[in-house]
């Protein structure tokens, strides 16, 4: 693994973790919905979801601080 302390590569790795963030929770968002829907969740429950992704994106990034210390 690459030091994370040069700049160039913690620019790199953050730059991954946003892309990361972003994508993930637009790639995981309709199959997620579809699997509430065809559980028969109600719109109280598909609207949690939907306002929860941002927000595991945003803890995702805030995370990626502390990742080098715990491994």
């Amino acid at each position: 693994m690459q030091d994370l302390h040069h700049p160039a590569n913690r620019r790199w790795a953050l730059a991954f973790e946003a892309v990361n963030a972003c994508s993930w929770s637009a790639i995981v968002g309709a199959p997620l919905m579809l699997a509430l829907k065809s559980l028969g969740a109600s719109a109280t429950v598909l609207g949690a979801a939907v306002a929860i992704l941002p927000l595991t994106g945003a803890l995702q990034l805030l995370g990626a601080r502390w990742l080098p210390h715990f491994g």
